[in-house]
């Protein structure tokens, strides 16, 4: 058992030492993660969250949708449904 142990050391130590080390002159990319990525992502995020509340603010102030199909369904019953069931405190 020991020397299943000792290989997979030897495998997984060994790769490091024969990774390529890097080109010269090589300059990494910058981070994705940027404070003018983020305040881009959230300016996206208020527009759209303005637009959808302009839109629903000209629904609600031109009564785009009428309050007439309101009374279309019927309630036919009603279950309680919970600890209180039946009554009983």
């Amino acid at each position: 058992m020991p020397s299943r142990y000792l290989i997979f050391l030897m495998l997984t130590l060994s790769f490091p030492a024969l990774a390529e080390t890097g080109k010269p002159g090589y300059m990494p990319p910058s981070s994705v993660i940027s404070t003018e990525s983020t305040l881009q992502m959230m300016g996206g995020l208020l527009l759209v969250l303005a637009i959808i509340g302009g839109i629903a603010w000209l629904i609600k102030r031109f009564s785009l949708i009428s309050t007439a199909a309101a009374g279309v369904v019927k309630v036919v019953a009603a279950t309680g449904v919970g600890q209180r069931e039946g009554g009983r405190c």
